[in-house]
């Protein structure tokens, strides 16, 4: 996916998704679901802007 797909805001990750994100950024996926809430699925523009996109 492409970062311009990615930031559809009607684009879905699931959380395995998300963790996975986080730590390719070297960031800990605890920080993200305190911030956006512990989700089965995240869009995936609201992880990328997380992640400082």
């Amino acid at each position: 996916m492409t970062l311009d797909e990615a930031m559809d805001d009607k684009r879905i990750v699931t959380r395995e998704e998300a963790e996975r994100e986080c730590r390719k950024h070297t960031q800990d996926p605890s920080e993200m679901f305190a911030e956006l809430g512990d989700h089965p699925e995240y869009k995936a523009c609201d992880v990328l802007v997380w992640l400082g996109y």
